[in-house]
This record gives structure tokens, sequence and C-alpha cells, in this order.
């Protein structure tokens, strides 16, 4: 009895000094001290592993509706091409219009050389609301209507994909809206939004990676989901490189001082 004690004791100590060890480890810092810039939270860190993911936005959201815009590139041009060869020269345009809207949601989803042409082409200045997670939903719910114009069955499959991806990004878009709107009135100065921002830029990068606007959004008060995170990146990143500048920051703060609600997706 007296030498299982001892084994026993021996296994108990054995387990608190690994108990103290991992609290010790685990244990997050303190919250960070903006009047000295310290780093942030270490809770950080631990979203770093989700950073990949948020680089691409809502990335099934995305992934859906570049397969719905390769889906009706590919059908409007079948169909126009059918139409043609029946001398139904409108119809024919009409479905050709489908296969640019396909290519056109394509292009706004991918980010590389697509996506580069439209900032080249002045898209986004001119149809501004398509920046916007939200916007490009409204867009989406548009197009899919047109799609049951062509009343057969792929068509219908596909114009009700789309609304719902449509849908999909409205409710999304205007979750991370609001949050994001709380969070924005938290700033007085740009002084004190210049102190914030480089207090989370943990790797001193001069732009917030994914997970460091997380944190800054959690220390805020706006305690946004992971999905709501990847739109309101996706809002705030005007020049699509998964980052978040400090001009990018300042401006989105400065639509909401001015009264330019445009700026945060309203």
């Amino acid at each position: 009895m007296c030498y299982r004690a001892q084994q026993m004791g021996a296994l108990l100590g054995i387990l608190s000094t690994n108990y103290a060890t991992a609290v010790e480890v685990n244990t997050p810092a303190s919250p960070p001290d903006m009047e000295r810039g310290a780093a942030a939270p270490t809770e950080t860190s631990k979203l770093m592993t989700h950073t990949k993911v948020f680089k691409d936005g809502n990335v099934h959201l995305r992934l859906a509706a570049v397969f719905m815009g390769i889906w009706m590139l590919g059908l409007g041009l079948v169909y126009a091409f059918g139409e043609s060869l029946r001398l139904n020269c409108l119809t024919a345009m009409y479905r050709m219009y489908l296969a640019f809207f396909g290519a056109f949601i394509i292009a706004l989803e991918t980010r590389g050389p697509f996506n580069y042409l439209l900032r080249t082409w002045r898209v986004y200045e001119f149809a501004r609301f398509l920046t916007l997670v939200w916007g490009r939903g409204i867009f989406y719910l548009y197009v899919g209507s047109l799609c049951f114009q062509v009343w057969d069955l792929p068509g219908v499959l596909l114009g009700s994909a789309t609304c719902l991806i449509g849908l999909c990004m409205i409710v999304y878009g205007r979750s991370a809206t609001v949050k994001l709107q709380y969070m924005q009135g938290q700033f007085t100065t740009e002084k004190d939004l210049r102190r914030a921002f480089d207090a989370f830029d943990v790797n001193r990068s001069a732009a917030l990676e994914p997970a460091e606007l997380a944190a800054l959004c959690r220390e805020m008060g706006a305690l946004l989901t992971r999905a709501e995170l990847e739109t309101a990146l996706l809002m705030l990143d005007r020049n699509a490189n998964g980052k978040i500048e400090f001009d990018e920051f300042a401006a989105w703060w400065q639509g909401f001082q001015g009264g330019a609600r445009t700026a945060t997706g309203v």
C-alpha cells in the first residue's frame, strides 16, 4: 500500500507539473496598451492559422459564384450558337448577355489578372457597389432573375443557384456591416485610429493581416464570426491584396465621420 501510495503521489506530481506548464504556455497576454503601441493579444497568433482562408474572403461563396459564372458562360455560348444557327438574332444576342455576365462574375470573384483588368477599366469606380459584398449579392440576384427567361431545366437551376448565392452574400454583407459600424464609432480622432492600427499590426508590416483585423475587431467589441470577418475583409480591402493598409482603414473611418455611408457598405 505504501508503494502504491508513493506511485500515485509521483503520478500526481507529474500531472500537476504538466498542467502548470500548460497553463503558463496557454495563458493569454493582457490586452494591448494602445498608448504604448504594445503588441496585440496572443490570441491573435492563434487566429493566424486561418489567415490563408481569410485572405480569399468567404471562400465557399466565392467558389460557388465562380462555378456559377463558368456554368453561365458555357450555357450562354451554347444557347447563342444554337439560336444563331436558327437565325434568331435577337435571342442569340440575349444569350450572349448571359455569357458576358458569366465571364464578368468570374472576373469579380477571382484575384489575379481578371480582377486587375476590372480595376484598369475603372469598373469599380463607376460601379462602386461591386466592391461591397452585399452589392455583388444584389447584382447576382438581378443576373439570376435573367436566367429564368431561359425557361428550361438548366436555365431554371442556374437562375435559382445564382439568386441563392446573391441572397447569402447580402446576408453576410449586411451582418458584417452593422458590426463594423459599431466599431467605427469607437474612434474619435484619426490619431486614435492610427494608435489602434499600430497596436494590432503585430508583424509591423504597415498593414493588418486578416487575423490582426479579427483581433482589433474583438478588442473594439465587434465580435465577428468567421464568415463575417471574411466579408469585412472584402469590404475594407479596396486593392484586393488580402491586407488592410492604413489608408484603406482611414478611408473607411473618414467615410463614417463625414457621413459618406457608402464607404462602410451601407
